[in-house]
Formats: structure tokens, sequence, C-alpha cells
């Protein structure tokens, strides 16, 4: 049996790890695509309901290590065709499995660089649309959606320079009608509670 099938292994990884990673700039870029990842609000001023973690108001934003995403693959399989086949012409005179091993440090090498810094961005990007807890108590907000006497109803606000809405109910237990000006006061669970300006 011969190797020239590792050769061929290596350039459809290479063609196809960047096949895939040109689509996907064009389709994200040019076509005005979505990047895959939701940063927890969106363009028309409405951000994520109260929820998440103790002392941060925003949805849960927890950021795994996308080990496993198409980009961060495809970079892995661009790099292990290229470094295939640069090893199996620097390695001439060695047995065709010695470009295996070129080829499997360069996939890893940037395949999981790749995914380190999907993760460094996104999570660089996710942390600056949270708000704290400290950054909302004593703010202004909106009621945009009438908080009955026993009941929830809903504020809009903004912190760390970001709108945001969340349910809401009176401090006091009256209500409060849509369209009034309320300061936050505290959160009870995912519920913020509100006092009337």
């Amino acid at each position: 049996m011969t190797w020239s099938w590792l050769n061929w292994a290596y350039t459809f990884c290479l063609t196809v790890g960047t096949g895939y990673t040109v689509l996907a700039f064009l389709l994200g870029h040019v076509g005005g695509g979505d990047s895959g990842h939701d940063g927890g609000g969106d363009m028309g001023g409405d951000a994520p309901e109260v929820g998440g973690n103790v002392g941060e108001i925003g949805a849960d934003h927890t950021m795994h290590f996308p080990l496993l995403s198409p980009i961060a693959i495809a970079v892995f399989l661009t790099a292990f065709g290229a470094g295939g086949l640069i090893g199996g012409e620097l390695l001439k005179g060695a047995h065709p499995a010695a470009s295996l091993g070129p080829a499997l440090g360069g996939g890893l090498f940037f395949g999981l660089s790749m995914a380190w810094l999907m993760m460094w961005v996104f999570k660089r990007t996710i942390s600056t649309s949270q708000a704290r807890e400290s950054d909302i108590l004593g703010a202004e907000a909106l009621v945009i959606v009438t908080i009955p006497p026993a009941g929830v109803g809903k504020i809009s606000y903004e912190a760390a320079g970001t709108r945001f809405t969340s349910p809401a109910r009176s401090a006091q237990g009256q209500e409060i009608r849509q369209e009034a000006k309320v300061t936050i006061r505290a959160r009870d669970g995912a519920v913020l509670l509100v006092d009337v300006k």
C-alpha cells in the first residue's frame, strides 16, 4: 500500500477548511449575516430580562470553551492539511507517516488558538453588555407595562451604557401606571422593586 493517499487527505482538509472559512467570512460580512452568538440584547433597545448570576442583571452569559465550534474545526482542518503538506515536503527522506506530526501539531495549535481567541472575544463582548446590581440600584426607570398593586409589570432603564428591560413590582404594593418614572430600589429574585419618583 502506498502512502500517496495521505497527501490527498491533507489536500482535502486544507481545501475544506479554507473553503468553509472563506464562505463563513463572506456570508457574515458581505451578506450581513449573524455571527452565531447572541450577546444578550438587540438593536431595538431592549436587553435581557433580569436573571443570571447573583450580583448581575442580564441573561445567563455562561461562556463555554468553543472547542467544537465550526470555525475552530475549519481552522484545525486548514492547519492540519497545510502542516501535513509542508511536513511532507520538509521530511521527504523520511517515512510518509512522519508528516502526521507537523499536521497534528499545526492543526491542534491553530485550532485551539482559534477556540481560545473566540472565547476571549465573546467574553469581553458579553461583559460589556451586562449591568451589575450596583449600577442599577437607585437608577431612574420608566414603566413600560403597568405594575398592578399585587403583581408584576415591566420597566425600562439604562445602565452601563445599555438600555435594559426588566419585570418589576412596586415596593409599596401600589399600582404604578405606564409611562410613570420610578426609582429602582432593590432586587427580589428575577424582579426589580421600584418606587414612584
